[in-house]
């Protein structure tokens, strides 16, 4: 990082005493995925990319963390971990929501949480491919009426044009700029454009990619420090 002339230490999140609704998951597992803990090490720094104007986070005590994993061969994939930025994203998204709220992905569930602590939605639909990830997450988050969980394609699910007021899309983890560029371009541009045409009054959510959300979780403001600072390299 370069030198700056402001005070970082107003950028960085204090983490002491983290805990999400998933820190108190079981450790379970079911067929090829499973709910995992780990931490992230005391002291340390970690982005927090912006959202709720903060550049990192740290903490004096190790960060307690929820993660939702497959197993791929010998090797286990994360694909949502309940750390500063996931669960605040989510947040935002969720209190921006009202009426109905499609959800590409169930992950852990995160979300789902959020959307039931705001009264304005009244109907949650959560599309889910995996009857694995259904059958591990389902029972560890809010049993509330509102919820319908749907095993099935997402892609497949949005042709049938049900009314929703907010889609929020998480269904991509990348490791480094290039993978996620590709992806971008590939994969993430094409669903928003999709979707823009089968729901054109709807706000859209594409978490991690800040262009495609409505509500963005992170302010122009601090859009703009990281573009200056260049803080992650």
């Amino acid at each position: 990082m370069r030198e700056t002339s402001f005070d970082l230490d107003q950028y960085v999140f204090s983490a002491n005493g983290w805990q999400t609704p998933a820190t108190h998951y079981p450790e379970l597992s079911v067929g090829d995925f499973r709910i995992h803990h780990s931490y992230y090490s005391a002291r340390s720094y970690y982005p927090m990319w912006g959202v709720k104007d903060y550049l990192y986070f740290t903490s004096a005590k190790r960060i307690p963390l929820a993660m939702l994993q497959e197993r791929r061969g010998s090797r286990w994939h994360t694909w949502m971990v309940d750390d500063p930025p996931h669960w605040y994203s989510m947040e935002v998204y969720a209190q921006a929501a009202k009426g109905r709220v499609l959800v590409a992905g169930l992950g852990l569930g995160l979300v789902c949480h959020c959307l039931t602590a705001n009264p304005g939605v009244t109907a949650i639909d959560v599309i889910e491919r995996s009857e694995d990830v259904i059958k591990l997450v389902k029972p560890l988050i809010p049993q509330d009426e509102r919820i319908s969980i749907q095993q099935d394609d997402f892609y497949n699910w949005v042709e049938k044009k049900n009314r929703y007021d907010m889609i929020i899309v998480d269904l991509w983890t990348s490791s480094g700029k290039q993978q996620k560029a590709d992806m971008y371009y590939r994969e993430v541009l094409p669903l928003y454009a999709r979707l823009e045409w089968l729901y054109p009054a709807a706000r859209k959510v594409f978490h991690g990619f800040v262009t495609l959300c409505d509500p963005c979780p992170i302010s122009e403001e601090m859009m703009l420090l990281i573009r200056e600072v260049k803080p992650y390299g």
